[in-house]
């Protein structure tokens, strides 16, 4: 008997495989995050005088786009010295700083377009517990997003993949616990507590750099 029906060409067939590796890989990948979980959704902890450095309130900006969590860090220290929600929705500053990656450089620009003050460095452990004793947010940029053994809000494509299993990532420092963790908001998943090892391990591989904003002075008479 003749078989019928549709032969796939040899590129054809290529094509499909290629579908099947980027499946398997989706999946491998999804299972390595699901047991490698190294932050818990942030649910407060108890402080001691003598230990704790304070926990900055902020209000939380999330991330819409894959790239948007430098936008959403910045908008959310911004939001906390005082620039209104209005102002990070005009024209202007959506257009040249959301749905895009941005570089500590760009996050400072941004800064500054809100008419606040600000500077990248390479930071350290001290510095960033003194800012959180002052009061001060301070942006951080990991090399990898927090994983809280679930998947992440952004969802999967294979045009997201760097974002699905991390990539660099930028998130808001709010305080530190007595136990070493840091509490972090994450323009992606919300408020987290992140275990202090898998915290500095990240920000070392990238440099560890920051951010620090504040209200410019003002002016005299």
């Amino acid at each position: 008997m003749q078989r019928t029906g549709f032969t796939p060409s040899v590129s054809e067939g290529k094509s499909v495989i290629r579908r099947i590796r980027c499946l398997a890989v989706g999946l491998l990948l999804t299972v390595a995050m699901l047991g490698c979980a190294n932050a818990q959704p942030f649910k407060g902890v108890n402080w001691t005088r003598e230990t704790s450095v304070p926990f900055v309130e902020v209000t939380p900006v999330a991330q819409l786009d894959v790239r948007d969590c430098g936008y959403a860090s910045m908008a959310t220290v911004a939001s906390y010295h005082g620039v209104p929600l209005e102002k990070l929705r005009e024209e202007t500053i959506v257009r040249n700083f959301a749905n895009r990656t941005l570089s500590a450089v760009d996050l400072v620009k941004m800064a500054h377009a809100l008419g606040l003050i600000a500077f990248g460095y390479e930071g350290s452990v001290e510095d960033l517990k003194r800012n959180l004793t002052k009061g001060r947010p301070v942006v951080v940029l990991l090399s990898n997003r927090p994983r809280i053994g679930k998947f992440p809000s952004v969802a999967w494509s294979q045009d997201t993949a760097h974002s699905f299993v991390g990539g660099p990532h930028w998130v808001v420092v709010l305080s530190a616990t007595p136990e070493g963790q840091f509490v972090l908001h994450d323009p992606a998943q919300g408020c987290l507590v992140m275990d202090g090892k898998s915290f500095l391990k990240s920000w070392r591989e990238k440099a560890m750099v920051c951010v620090l904003v504040g209200r410019p002075p003002k002016s005299a008479g």
